[in-house]
């Protein structure tokens, strides 16, 4: 009898609960970024053109002292008779160009991050104050009936 006694005040202090299940969250994260670097890089360059050519024909007896002259895009020809010479002069301007040029670099950066975040939560049963109150009364009461069911079995022992 004593036994069963004690097995049920044990179990009335332990109580029943129900099992609670932790609600586990998950939270993911994905960043894509892309990243555009752009560099201009200034280059000279000389480019020549090409020179020109000029045709004359003329005949000797028209060839005075005073030049023939004929004269196309970029060059300049004379002729004239000096005695019994024929003397030619050409000048032939050579064109020298400078370009700039410019080099376009592009670089493209893309990064994805992926991150992931759990959380588990725990969930707390509230308790209304007056149950708080009714628990502390039985625990207390319950105490008070075993520290008696104790001293009564040691006088008797």
């Amino acid at each position: 009898m004593k036994r069963l006694l004690i097995l049920f005040l044990f179990f009335s202090i332990v109580g029943c609960k129900s099992a609670s299940f932790p609600h586990k969250e998950t939270l993911r994260t994905v960043t894509d970024s892309t990243t555009i670097k752009t560099r201009i890089i200034p280059r000279d360059t000389l480019v020549v053109v090409p020179a020109d050519s000029l045709k004359i024909s003329q005949q000797i007896e028209a060839l005075t002292e005073r030049a023939v002259v004929r004269e196309s895009n970029k060059l300049r020809l004379s002729l004239r008779r000096v005695g019994n010479t024929i003397e030619a002069e050409c000048h032939d301007d050579e064109l020298l160009l400078e370009i700039a040029l410019q080099d376009k670099e592009i670089e493209i950066l893309r990064q994805i991050r992926t991150e992931e975040r759990n959380t588990i939560r725990i969930p707390e049963r509230y308790i209304p104050k007056f149950a708080k109150f009714l628990m502390w009364v039985g625990g207390i009461f319950l105490g008070a009936v075993v520290l008696l069911v104790i001293l009564r079995i040691k006088r008797v022992i």
